[in-house]
Parts: structure tokens; C-alpha cells; sequence
């Protein structure tokens, strides 16, 4: 009689070895299955923040369990910065599949979009017709604001905090004790830092010229295109929380790769460690202390665990201690000190009555909670209708102020590319009229306006660099080619005392790495400057050297290998990219005229 499967199988598992061996099999492919499930699904947990003023639900989007507590914010801005929504969505997309990117002891927060309600009416504000970006309660708050567009009756709400979406943020961020947020608008490709407290901290510099060194962005010390007032990052680095505003290079584009390069640096900057020197851990606010302060050079390694009591956390250091105020989340450095030191001002850095809003209850993972009365129907005067045809003609607006932006000396740290733009080369013909001058004087007078307006002459063909200097040691480096202006540049110029000079040169020689002599810095520091072309002229001194070169790496001293963003000893620091593009462009020769 022939056997067939289904007998041979029952002998086999019949026999003792048989039926161990089926159980490991099974339970290996049902841990297996379990295993691929588990990790996709709980990869975040979805939380909420809040509801907009229409009810619609603001999702926080929570990965990983550690203590430290940081956040990613998109959507503040609607309607034509709705990129900086996207851009967090795909970040949402990356974790999910990329959870082991995110470390043990660290929990992120991705809140995609904090205005739903502009966000589905297509426009800047929420849906009261109040910019959530001027309703935090700073000194400067006011209830008429500006942007881009002039000045905004009511943009900044009736209070500070009135709107649902403000408070509710606010709220979430005490709850989950988050120490950072880092906001995304559009556009300038910028890192913005937050304004100083009232005791002159700001408390993000470092993290943000990290982030801007990661995305390629440019690091502004302050905004000053325009007045802002009622700030989300200012009231939050009023409250010790290392806040950034982060603008996009377009209103089209996330720059998804260059910002997941962002996304890391800011994990990195605050990912708890153990200092192997002394075995001790340091993390949260200690550790963003440490890192934006000078880190081992300053404070040395921590020689002690953090220490909490009822109102503070402390941690000592070889050369102090760092305490933390646990009720404003506040740091002080005590040099010499081994154990906590007091708060001048009571801990609220020069601010009389600190904001005090209760916390909400946010269950992780539970159910939304639903807005009482339903979704009100919005104010009509607060709501402008989009229609395709006026989407199509802001869309047109925006382009030509695009084009129009890169010819404005007031955006110095623009860095855009626009290399062989049609446009670009339209908008370069309806400038004045060039004066022409003579073959035997090819240098023009750079105190005639209308000579600045104008280059590069039609009588110098060829390359030609014009640099215009901005404040704060910023410029802005514009290349043209034969009369077309091919790329601009956002640069890092002379810090005050070591000014970049102004005049007229030429391309003297170039050194794809140059290494600086101990005496470059007073502290003994050696630094590499990659892709260097020097630039020399009548009015410099034979001893004397200025350059274009890509920003410094210190091959010496605490920070060595890491790449230093910021003002220069003259020369014009730039992006690694746009110094390797004007080394690999430029020719010796090419004239270069700075004014």
C-alpha cells in the first residue's frame, strides 16, 4: 500500500526528537513573523498635541523610549512654506524603517503639522487669520505683526498663547519635558538662531552652526529681513529649551537629503553618553550645556552621576558644577563649585511672571480626543478663497520673487543655485545701463553705484567674482561668466578686527588644502583650509593673504576633525561644496572686486 505525506508526517512527529524538533520550527517562524510585526508597528506611538481652532487633530509622532526628550516641528507656516509639512512626513517615513537610528536613550518627536487648518484652507495662518509664529508670549509680543507681505492687523492674536494651536504645543512640550525643538519654514536655506534672554543667553549657537555645517544651509544670527515679534524660539530659548528655526531653500522642495543630515546632527548633539576618562554618564540639558559651552575644554569631564533633588539636578565636573533648575529648566555654571549653586532672579532669566500653563494628559498611542461642540465653522473675513487661478498667480509672484532675491543685497547669506538660468540672465539685462571703461583701466571705480549695479563690464569677458559685504561678517559672493551671472553664494566674511578688505584683485594662486601655522588662533590651534584661492591686489601688503576657502577643520585641540562655521580672519569661509565649486571654476586671473 503506498504512504502517503500526510502518514509519514504523523509518524515523524509521533516520535519524541520528532515533535521537539516541529515545536523549535514552528516557534522560530512564529517569533520570526512576530519579530517583523512588532518592529513596524511599534516604531512610534501617535500622541495628541492638540486640536486646531477648526477641531482638526495636531499629531505628535513619538519614536523611541529614552529620557532625553527633543522634537521636530513642521507646519507652523501653511500655504505656500507647506514643504516644511512634507519634509517632516518623510521624516516620519524614514524612522519608521529606520528606527535603529534613533538611540536608546533618547525619544523624538515628529510633529508633521502644526497648523491643519491653514494647511487644508491653503494659507499662511490659522484659521482665525493669526500667525501661530507671532502668539508666543516674548517682551516684544504685539498684536499686529509683519511678514513678507508688510504688516498684519491681529496677526499676532488677541494674547500671547490664544490660539488653540500655540497653547496646545506649549502644553505638550512641558508634559513630555522636551529640550529642544527645532521649527521649519520656507525659504532662504537658512539656520536661524532664537534672540538672546534677558541675561543674554542663547542657548542654541552651537547646535545651530552644527545644523547648518550638516545641511549646507547658512547660520543667521538673527532675522532681520523684517520685524518679529511673539516668537516661538525666542520664548522657548527664554525657557532654557535649545529652539531653532530652520528655512528651507524653496517653497517646493523639502531638501529631503540635506535635512535628514540635519535630522542626525541634532540627534547626535543630543544623544547621552559615558565619558570613558571618568565612566560617568551625561545627558539631557547637562549634556546640551556641555556640548554649547566649550565641553571637556571648559567644564572637563564629569566626575560624578547626575544628582536630583526636589528643585534641582546637578552634576559635577572636574573644573565645577552645572546645576539645573528643574521648575524653568534653566543652567548655571559654577566654577570651582562641588555640589548645586543657586539661580540668580529666581531661575526665570530676567523675566518677572514666568508663563504657567498646566499640563495636559497625553495617553501614548491612545485615542484622539474629540473637539467639544464639533468643527466650528471658520470666520468668513478670516478666510480668503483659493481658487486655481489665484494659486497660479501666487505661484508666478513667488517665482519672480525668487529671481528678484537673488539680486538683493539685503539677502547676503542667500545660497542658491541658478547656473545657466534663462531667468536669471533676463532679470541681469534690465538692470542700468553698464558704464563702459577703458582697456588700459580694467579695474572700475567700485565707489560708483551705478558701476556695483552693473558688473561684470561687457568689455571684460571671461570670470568674474563680485563680493558684497553684509553685516554680522556674512556676504554674498556673485560668479558671472561672459556677462551672465551663473552661481551666488552665501559666505562667512572677516570677523571684526581681521575685516575682509575691500578693493579690487585678482586670483593669485590656488592650494586644494592648506594647513595654518599654531599662531592662527591664540590658543596654539592648527586648522586645514580645503580648496583655497587666494586673492591678491594693489592695496594688499606683500605679507598679507585672503582667500576663498571652505570652511575651517581644526586638525588640533578639542574640536579636531569638526568642521567650524562662522566669521573668518579675512578671508570668505564658504560651504564645502561652494568652495570646491569656485576652486574648480576659477581660474588664476579671474578679477574679483569686493565691496
Amino acid at each position: 500500500m503506498k504512504t502517503s505525506f500526510w502518514q509519514i508526517f504523523y509518524q515523524k512527529i509521533s516520535q519524541p526528537v520528532g515533535r521537539i524538533g516541529l515545536a523549535i520550527m514552528l516557534l522560530t517562524v512564529l517569533l520570526v513573523c512576530q519579530n517583523t510585526t512588532v518592529t513596524r508597528a511599534q516604531a512610534y506611538t501617535v500622541e495628541l498635541v492638540g486640536n486646531s481652532a477648526q477641531g482638526r487633530p495636531i499629531q505628535a509622532y513619538r519614536f523611541g523610549h529614552g529620557n532625553t526628550h527633543i522634537a521636530f516641528i513642521g507646519g507652523i507656516h501653511q500655504g505656500n512654506e507647506a514643504n516644511s509639512t512634507a519634509l517632516v512626513e518623510q521624516a516620519v517615513t524614514y524612522y519608521t524603517d529606520h528606527a535603529n537610528e534613533i538611540p536608546q536613550d533618547l525619544t523624538v518627536f515628529l510633529i508633521p503639522n502644526l497648523n491643519p487648518d491653514g494647511f487644508a484652507i491653503k494659507q499662511r495662518f490659522n484659521a482665525r487669520g493669526v500667525d501661530l509664529n507671532r502668539n508666543w508670549p516674548t517682551t516684544d509680543w504685539k498684536a499686529d505683526t509683519y511678514d513678507v507681505d508688510g504688516l498684519i492687523k491681529g496677526g499676532g492674536g488677541k494674547a500671547p498663547l490664544s490660539e488653540p494651536e500655540t497653547a496646545g504645543l506649549w502644553q505638550y512640550i512641558q508634559a513630555n519635558n522636551i529640550i529642544s525643538t527645532i521649527f521649519y519654514h520656507a525659504r532662504g536655506a537658512d539656520v536661524v538662531d532664537s534672540l538672546p534672554t534677558a541675561r543674554g543667553h542663547r542657548y542654541a549657537t552651537t547646535l545651530a552652526k552644527n545644523l547648518a555645517w550638516a545641511t549646507g544651509y547658512n547660520y543667521l544670527e538673527t532675522w532681520s529681513y523684517y520685524d518679529v515679534s511673539g516668537d516661538s524660539t525666542d520664548f522657548l530659548n527664554s525657557k532654557g529649551i535649545y529652539a531653532l528655526t530652520v528655512e528651507l531653500s524653496g517653497y517646493n522642495d523639502p531638501d529631503w537629503a540635506q535635512n535628514l543630515r540635519g535630522f542626525s546632527a541634532v540627534i547626535s548633539f543630543f544623544t547621552p553618553r559615558v565619558v570613558n576618562q571618568t565612566g560617568h554618564t551625561i545627558g539631557g540639558r547637562v549634556l546640551a550645556f556641555w556640548n554649547s559651552n566649550g565641553g571637556e575644554k571648559i567644564f572637563g569631564n564629569p566626575i560624578s552621576d547626575p544628582k536630583v533633588t526636589t528643585d534641582k539636578t546637578w552634576q559635577a565636573f572636574e573644573h565645577g558644577s552645572i546645576t539645573l533648575d528643574n521648575a524653568t529648566g534653566l543652567l548655571v555654571w559654577g566654577p570651582g563649585a562641588d555640589g548645586p549653586v543657586d539661580f540668580p532672579v529666581n531661575g526665570s532669566d530676567g523675566v518677572s511672571q514666568p508663563v504657567q500653563i498646566q499640563p495636559v494628559v497625553v495617553v501614548p498611542g491612545g485615542p484622539l480626543l474629540p473637539y467639544p461642540g464639533g468643527i466650528p465653522d471658520p470666520a468668513p473675513s478670516k478666510i480668503q478663497a483659493v481658487t486655481v487661478k489665484s494659486a497660479n498667480l501666487r505661484q508666478k509672484i513667488d517665482g519672480l520673487q525668487m529671481q528678484a532675491s537673488n539680486l538683493e543685497k539685503q539677502f547676503y547669506s542667500l545660497s542658491s543655485r541658478i547656473v545657466g538660468s534663462n531667468a536669471a540672465a533676463t532679470v541681469i539685462s534690465n538692470l542700468p545701463a553698464p558704464i563702459v571703461g577703458s582697456t588700459n583701466q580694467p579695474f572700475p571705480n567700485l565707489n560708483d553705484p551705478a558701476i556695483n549695479l552693473a558688473l561684470p563690464l561687457p568689455n571684460m569677458p571671461g570670470k568674474v567674482i563680485k563680493v558684497v559685504l553684509g553685516p554680522n561678517s556674512t556676504a554674498t559672493v556673485y560668479a558671472y561668466e561672459n556677462a551672465k551671472l551663473v552661481r551666488t553664494i552665501g559666505a562667512f566674511s572677516g570677523k571684526p578686527g581681521y575685516e575682509t578688505p575691500r578693493g579690487q584683485f585678482k586670483i593669485h594662486y590656488k592650494n586644494p588644502s592648506l594647513t595654518t601655522n599654531k599662531w592662527y588662533e591664540n590658543d596654539g590651534t592648527e586648522y586645514i583650509l580645503n580648496n583655497y584661492s587666494s586673492f591678491t591686489g594693489p592695496t594688499l601688503d606683500n605679507s598679507d593673504d585672503w582667500a576663498f576657502h571652505q570652511m575651517r577643520i581644526p586638525i588640533s585641540g578639542q574640536d579636531k576633525g569638526q568642521m567650524q562655521a562662522g566669521p573668518s580672519h579675512g578671508c570668505l569661509a564658504l560651504s564645502p561644496a561652494d568652495a570646491q565649486w569656485v576652486f574648480d571654476w576659477a581660474v588664476e586671473g579671474t578679477a574679483v572686486y569686493i565691496t
